[in-house]
């Protein structure tokens, strides 16, 4: 193989990892995106969760009184 034919293999190969590199770059982006938006998601259930239990366990203090009363 020539060396100009090298060369020219070479630098085919370095534009494809080029490709690849900002193809995986894209792709992290997606998924921090993704990943984000599922944390925030689970922070609010988190949220609600939270304040359910503090109703029920109202709610269950109320009960208690009213079956002592």
């Amino acid at each position: 193989m020539s060396e100009n034919n090298e060369i020219n293999e070479l630098a085919e190969i370095i534009k494809g990892l080029e490709k690849m590199s900002g193809d995986l770059e894209g792709l992290n982006r997606k998924f921090k995106e993704g990943f984000d938006k599922v944390n925030n998601r689970l922070g609010k259930i988190d949220a609600n969760s939270k304040e359910v239990l503090e109703r029920l366990t109202k709610i269950n203090a109320n009960l208690e009184r009213k079956s002592k009363s």
